[in-house]
């Protein structure tokens, strides 16, 4: 199982685009042959004046944290190529947006 837990500022994302951006995120799983229920995305929406980078406020800042509960990935090449395919999956509603973000 997997959560993704996407903290944005309030107009980052319309609801059409969260629940694409989920799609395509469930997707990368479906694709390695997971149920699709294995994965949960919940977005969170943080104030403009509640998300803080380097103690100054950020309005621009989105942050994805990922939690594997059922699997490790311990080799480096396997969570390269995940990364990349999830940042590709990502990039149309993040950065292709002028967002900064990041994905831990």
């Amino acid at each position: 199982m997997s959560l993704h837990r996407i903290y944005h500022p309030p107009d980052a994302f319309s609801a059409k685009d969260k629940q694409e951006l989920a799609q395509r995120i469930t997707a990368l799983y479906t694709a390695i042959g997971l149920p699709g229920f294995y994965v949960d995305v919940i977005f969170v929406t943080t104030e403009n004046d509640s998300f803080f980078v380097g103690g100054e406020a950020k309005n621009k800042s989105i942050r994805i944290v990922i939690q594997h509960l059922a699997t490790q990935l311990h080799n480096n090449e396997i969570k390269k190529t995940i990364i990349e395919k999830y940042e590709k999956a990502i990039s149309p509603f993040i950065k292709e947006k002028d967002y900064d973000w990041e994905v831990c």
